[in-house]
């Protein structure tokens, strides 16, 4: 933590000085990260095409080689049916690429604007 945050820090313990303050900055700054992270996970699972089975196996550190065939990407391939990856315009965003597919969603790197997640129906294929 820099030098003037220790006087700013709203803490259920004290601490003597920023020497044992420190470490506990610091464990909190891992937390924090390790968090996100899982987050971030969680949110993209439902956006993701890729095998659902092979994504959780890969989340809690299991090898797996190739896809179960019974989840819902395995099944209904959204990936495929989604557009080529360069492959969409959007009227506001412009040209952008394909990242991930949901029922309700795709989620688009545009060019212009970077990652969005837009209704599919606003999206136009290139040919």
């Amino acid at each position: 933590m820099p030098g003037g945050a220790l006087a700013a820090c709203a803490c259920s313990r004290t601490f003597v000085d920023q020497a044992e303050l420190d470490p506990f900055a610091t464990s909190y700054e891992s937390r924090f990260d390790t968090d996100k992270d899982k987050l971030d996970a969680i949110m993209h699972y439902p956006q993701s095409t890729e095998c659902r089975v092979k994504r959780l196996a890969e989340y809690f550190g299991e090898d797996r080689d190739g896809e179960c065939g019974q989840c819902d990407n395995c099944r209904d391939r959204p990936a495929e049916t989604a557009g080529t990856p360069e492959g969409v315009r959007h009227r506001e965003f412009g040209a952008g690429c394909v990242e991930e597919v949901t029922a309700e969603h795709v989620r688009v790197r545009f060019e212009r604007s970077g990652p969005k997640v837009v209704h599919p129906e606003y999206l136009i294929e290139r040919m």
